[in-house]
């Protein structure tokens, strides 16, 4: 429309119309909850909006830096009650996810979780675009006993070491 002011009589020159995209769904943080196992983490993501686990679960991918990928478990994250945090209201459903392999990943492997493009909103028609990792980070590798060290109480090195190098505790 050429209206600009009505009550002063002014016009555009020309017809103007605007257009705009809202806000697509994107993955803002993450952080590791905890490690089950040196090669099973427990990783946690939050959404700029909500989105549904299966939208979730077609646009995440775990893989290594050979491009082989892992199946993984997604939940819906809740507060915790021992934290004082009141359980979440319809609002933040959908925003926090745990994330998981669903068995134990390989041992000093780096390994990526992804973003793909096409992540659907509850809300809305606009689709996340990013294609991106979103954590990438090397699983520990497997235990070895390397041996004992500590001092006696006159402050001497005592040492039950298994391979060199040794290490100079003084």
């Amino acid at each position: 429309p050429k209206t600009f002011d009505k009550t002063r009589g002014e016009l555009l020159a020309q017809d103007l119309t605007s257009t705009f995209t809202t806000s697509r769904p994107r993955v803002t943080e993450s952080w590791f909850k905890e490690w089950s196992s040196p090669g099973t983490p427990l990783i946690a993501i939050a959404i700029n909006q909500r989105v549904t686990e299966q939208s979730l679960k077609d646009h995440l991918v775990l893989e290594d830096a050979s491009k082989k990928s892992y199946e993984f478990t997604i939940a819906e994250m809740t507060p915790a009650p021992e934290n004082g945090t009141q359980p979440a209201d319809e609002s933040e459903k959908g925003l926090r996810w745990l994330i998981a392999p669903k068995a134990e990943l390989p041992l000093d492997s780096t390994i990526a979780l992804k973003i793909t493009p096409g992540l659907s909103p509850l809300v809305g028609t606009q689709s996340g675009i990013e294609d991106r990792p979103v954590v990438s980070f090397h699983t520990f590798p497997a235990f070895s006993f390397l041996g004992i060290a500590c001092r006696d109480t006159k402050g001497a090195s005592i040492e039950f070491l298994t391979t060199p190098p040794y290490r100079d505790w003084e």
